[in-house]
């Protein structure tokens, strides 16, 4: 059974290229999204980004040992509470990260409407 996960990314554009990577040849209409800011006070992230695993965490579809990696983060013991990774998409400096939601005490959305209309004039 999965577990309830949310991924967010580091800028609006690191989050609309790894969205729009999934619809594959297909582009993504961007009208069709909304952008939120998530606010995760108290929530401890392990920091994967300069892991000694990256070559595998910059792989698509992800290796088994970045499920491994995970699983091991989402034990109740890590004191994790999800983790960061470098974006495939947009690189070198896109972070993304999974956040495990049994795990948060805490999250607020606030909607980032002027973020998202700067970068649909962009991608446009």
């Amino acid at each position: 059974m999965a577990e309830p996960t949310t991924y967010i990314a580091d800028s609006p554009e690191t989050a609309w290229l790894e969205v729009g990577a999934r619809f594959g040849q297909v582009r993504a209409d961007p009208d069709a999204f909304r952008l939120y800011r998530v606010l995760l006070p108290e929530t401890r992230l392990a920091d994967l980004t300069h892991s000694k695993h990256r070559a595998e965490l910059m792989r698509d579809p992800a290796p088994p040992v970045c499920l491994e990696i995970a699983r091991g983060l989402r034990r109740k013991d890590s004191g994790y509470d999800g983790l960061k990774y470098p974006s495939l998409r947009n690189r070198p400096q896109g972070i993304c990260a999974a956040i495990f939601l049994e795990r948060v005490r805490k999250i607020t959305l606030e909607p980032a409407e002027e973020e998202w209309a700067a970068l649909k004039e962009r991608i446009r």
